[in-house]
């Protein structure tokens, strides 16, 4: 009886779980092409480098299945979902023909300086127009120079937040050591910049938001 019970509350379980995917939409990977196609739209989507982040996940959309797991992909509130989704862990899923903006093509109104992880905590907040450009000019201009092979002292992430893709982050990582030196920096690609005192006079301080 016990066995059967068990059986039951499973057969139950797997019905819900089959029941809450009935009528999204079904992708399909292709490995050559790193990309996820909508079976029902055509519309073939591709993930964006780790400097682009979901704010949140919204509505389930899609789904894509293999024989060990289902991904769920979601919508995103203010984003169409035939241009972007995204996936529980909030990685960033870009269409065809969809280019992704540069920092100084975004509107970036807001520099977030945080400690990530399932919460974030934010250190300083950047709203001064001006020391947003310059960070931006900073990190799309300055000559790149070695990531150090040291351990830093400070490694906090950036999150640029805009008003124009106010379902997106632009990340990066910011790092400081003890000798003083402080960097920009991103893993996608290896970029590398020194970042100047303005990030540090926000933590410190020294700089009011």
């Amino acid at each position: 009886m016990r066995f059967f019970k068990a059986a039951i509350a499973l057969m139950l379980v797997m019905l819900m779980l089959t029941s809450c995917t009935l009528g999204l939409d079904k992708l399909e990977y292709d490995n050559d092409a790193n990309t996820y196609t909508d079976t029902k739209t055509g519309i073939s989507y591709t993930d964006a480098p780790t400097r682009y982040e979901a704010v949140s996940v919204g509505e389930k959309y899609a789904k894509w299945r293999n024989s060990a797991t289902t991904v769920i992909f979601h919508s995103m509130e203010g984003a169409d979902p035939a241009e972007w989704l995204t996936e529980s862990g909030k990685v960033l899923f870009y269409a065809d023909g969809v280019t992704l903006p540069e920092p100084d093509e975004m509107d970036i109104n807001k520099i977030l300086v945080c400690v990530d992880g399932e919460h974030i905590m934010t250190l300083a907040s950047i709203e001064n127009a001006e020391h947003i450009d310059s960070i931006i000019d900073t990190w799309q201009n300055a000559e790149a120079v070695e990531y150090p092979a040291l351990t830093p002292t400070i490694n906090y992430r950036i999150k640029m937040v805009s008003p124009t893709y106010p379902w997106m982050y632009y990340n990066l990582i910011y790092i400081e050591y003890s000798d003083g030196g402080c960097y920009l920096y991103s893993r996608d690609d290896g970029r590398c910049v020194e970042a100047g005192d303005l990030i540090r006079g926000y933590l410190d301080g020294t700089i009011e938001g």
